[in-house]
């Protein structure tokens, strides 16, 4: 079976589902408010608990200035004593508690002061006592603060006082022994450093002295020179290399194109761009000379002084006159002579490059590829020669460099040596100034309890036990709390709120049915105004099927009563009892042992003959209701799935939707058995009828995923069986008006209206 769900309540996704969660829970509170005052009554009683019975603490607090009595110079010779005491003072806070301060401090005080000690071990009195002093510093700054915390203020501000004085003599004396212990440490290794120092410079000097006639120079900058001429003439041969292997190459291009006989101006760009112009130039009828450029300049002239004289002669003679005919062939003859003069140059340039052209570019290649390649073989016998000489240095420059390195990098050890010792001697005559900047005060106010514990247990166990307890209670209830909550979670609107029914005096037939036996009861409004709701359904609602979550839920009931709804109101109904597994609405009517639906679809006469035998209109003792019809489930067959599947099933609701303005169908429970999806898919939609205070949540989730598994829509929810005693939103739809209670469906009124005991089948299924 595919998994559909409900439009906003089965599968909400985003932030619509954690509001829809939010919001359910906070009518969950709202609805079980007696549990939240509960507990914050109880966080109440045990925040005053807390606050009256737990033991009095006092604090006493003392603040300290450290700072050393003489400063640091950095490397600008400024004075700055603070950011150097500022990055101690971690230390100088552990120092203060620790075990020969606190043991000064524990001999200084009188035996009096010493009942926060009481009852423990002399062994781990350090431990308890360090337990109850709390120690801090501002960052930045050189201030220490010191708590002590006891059960008298006058025992706290004691030792706050005893600890100070144990603790400023201390300090001088461990700071002064461990900066001359440094001093010494430091001057040591200094020593060794210039010792170093020494040796190296000596091994410096008798080098520079050997590679001098190599070098040329005694000072540091020659020790590079001949590494920096082969630098040199290694660039030199690569940019030689590439200009050789580029003439070469066009060298051989060009003699190629020679010996095949191919036009070799193409080629004279390898050799010359400027030969290559002149040469496209020329062979285009361009011209380059002087001369040539004369000539046909002065021909141009002529041709326009002839097309002036043309027009004169015009003017006075006519087109046949001996002067006009012979300026015409002038005018031609000057421009035949421009146009083919650029013919005529480009053959003439052809020729002669045909001629002469490719011994000349061979020649000029090969020079080219021959003076290129004595510059390279000159190069790399240079390079070769300043390689052997750097070769021969190597060795002596290495180690020239590694001593310089050596010196430089030993110089700086002992310059940074020489400052730490110059600091660590002005520091031993100086020490450390500790201060009291706030001295502790016998404080009569207690630190503990406070009154904002009390009030942090009161919200704690109040405000958040009530709700995680509102919160399990309703994991556990597992119901529906409130008609907002059924239709929000399900997905479909409330059709209508039916209450507990109260007995009749009859039990089967039509006398049974609220709107039939009492038409103006309060109790058969609420049928009338689910008949209302459907009718005015923006869907199809002809055709009906009316299922349960679970057995016993009243469904069938239901059903029926609605039906006479729709009868009152002057439509022609027809009722199915297509629960032919437990027939309830046969039972209902007493119709057990005749002919009816499992008959007609095991039967091989047309469907609608077999139908119109089957039918019963029920009476009762108030009289026949007219348009109220009835289509028993008749004999129980073995095979009630397979007998609804069939195409005469189908067409017995087509015969009835023909014949009848209002066709109800009475259903399995969605949970126990297929039935209902079966019959979903050739009726309009469905109506489900729910007990919140039997039916489980995840059940009617279920129960309508399942109604709509196969396409069947829900049209709505009918709540059944409400009680003056429901719990949350409940009560208020009992009480209101016409009975719009959000109940749950009657339970039957004696052992005769009651239905069967859900069988094996059902159980399973469910």
């Amino acid at each position: 079976m595919s998994e559909t769900h409900p439009p906003d309540a089965v599968a909400p996704s985003g932030n619509s589902e954690a509001v829809a969660a939010a919001m359910r829970f906070l009518r969950t509170v709202r609805l079980r408010y007696p549990v939240v005052i509960a507990f914050l009554v109880l966080g109440g009683v045990c925040g005053a608990a807390y606050y009256t019975l737990a033991e009095r603490k006092f604090q006493s607090t003392a603040e300290l200035l450290v700072q050393k009595s003489m400063g640091v110079a950095n490397e600008k010779g400024v004075v700055d004593s603070a950011k150097n005491t500022s990055e101690e003072m971690p230390t100088y806070q552990r120092v203060l508690t620790a075990d020969r301060v606190l043991t000064q401090t524990l001999q200084k005080l009188p035996t009096d002061m010493l009942g926060d000690l009481r009852g423990v071990a002399p062994d781990r009195w350090l431990e308890e006592f360090r337990k109850k002093f709390t120690t801090s510093t501002v960052r930045r700054t050189n201030v220490l603060s010191v708590t002590y915390t006891s059960h008298s203020p006058e025992v706290a501000h004691a030792v706050v006082q005893s600890l100070i004085a144990a603790y400023v003599p201390m300090m001088n004396t461990l700071y002064d022994d461990a900066t001359r212990q440094q001093l010494e440490k430091i001057t040591a290794q200094k020593t060794e450093i210039d010792n170093a120092i020494t040796a190296a410079e000596r091994r410096y000097l008798q080098l520079q002295k050997e590679s001098k006639h190599l070098l040329g120079t005694s000072d540091d900058s020659g020790i590079s020179i001949a590494n920096e001429r082969v630098r040199q003439v290694s660039e030199q041969l690569q940019v030689a290399t590439r200009e050789r292997i580029r003439v070469q190459t066009a060298y051989e291009s060009i003699k190629f194109a020679a010996a095949q006989g191919h036009d070799l101006k193409p080629y004279a760009g390898l050799i010359s761009e400027s030969l290559s112009y002149q040469l496209i130039t020329m062979s285009s009828g361009i011209s380059q000379s002087s001369a040539d450029s004369y000539d046909m300049g002065r021909a141009r002239q002529d041709l326009i002084e002839a097309g002036s004289e043309l027009k004169r002669l015009l003017g006075r003679y006519g087109e046949n006159h001996s002067l006009v005919r012979q300026q015409r062939e002038t005018i031609e003859s000057l421009t035949e002579y421009i146009e083919l003069r650029p013919e005529m140059v480009r053959k003439a340039v052809n020729d002669q490059a045909s001629a002469n052209l490719g011994p000349q570019l061979v020649d000029l290649a090969r020079n080219q590829y021959e003076i290129a390649l004595q510059e390279e073989r000159d190069l790399q016998a240079e390079f070769e020669k300043a390689d052997a000489e750097a070769l021969s240095l190597s060795d002596k420059i290495a180690e020239i460099q590694s001593l310089n390195w050596k010196m430089e990098r030993l110089k700086a050890t002992s310059a940074t040596m020489d400052e730490q010792i110059h600091v660590l001697q002005m520091n031993t005559s100086g020490g450390v100034n500790v201060k009291i900047t706030a001295e502790p005060r016998v404080e009569k106010i207690p630190v503990a309890p406070r009154l904002r514990h009390a009030l942090s247990i009161l919200i704690l166990i109040g405000l958040g036990g009530g709700l995680t307890a509102v919160y399990l209670l309703d994991l556990i209830d597992d119901r529906f709390r409130s008609p907002d909550d059924l239709r929000q979670q399900i997905g479909a609107p409330i059709l209508a709120m039916v209450r507990k029914l109260p007995r009749l005096p009859h039990t089967q037939g039509l006398d049974s049915l609220y709107p039939f036996a009492k038409p103006n009861a309060t109790e058969s409004e609420a049928f009338r105004s689910l008949r209302a709701a459907l009718d005015f359904s923006p869907e199809e609602t002809r055709k009906i099927t009316i299922s349960s979550t679970e057995p016993s839920d009243g469904k069938t009931t239901m059903m029926a009563s609605m039906a006479v709804a729709f009868a009152q109101a002057g439509k022609r109904v027809l009722v199915i009892d297509a629960d032919m597994r437990r027939p309830g609405l046969t039972k209902l009517f007493e119709l057990h042992g005749q002919e009816g639906l499992s008959t007609l679809l095991r039967g091989t006469d047309a469907v609608p003959d077999m139908a119109e035998t089957m039918i019963y209109r029920p009476e009762g003792e108030l009289g026949e209701l007219d348009n109220y019809d009835v289509l028993p489930a008749g004999p129980k067959p073995s095979n009630p799935a397979e007998l609804l599947s069939t195409e005469r099933f189908s067409d017995l609701i087509g015969w009835a939707e023909a014949h009848y303005d209002q066709v109800l169908v009475d259903a399995p429970p969605s949970l126990a058995v297929a039935d209902v999806q079966i019959i979903g898919r050739v009726v309009d939609g469905a109506v489900l009828t729910v007990r919140p205070d039997k039916n489980k949540r995840k059940m009617c989730l279920r129960a309508a995923e399942a109604l709509q598994a196969l396409g069947c829509p829900l049209l709505g929810i009918v709540v059944n069986h409400l009680t003056p005693d429901a719990g949350g939103d409940y009560g208020y739809g009992y009480g209101y008006g016409y009975g719009y209670g959000y109940g749950h469906d009657e339970e039957p009124a004696d052992p005769d209206m009651s239905l069967p005991v859900p069988t094996q089948e059902y159980r399973a299924a469910a």
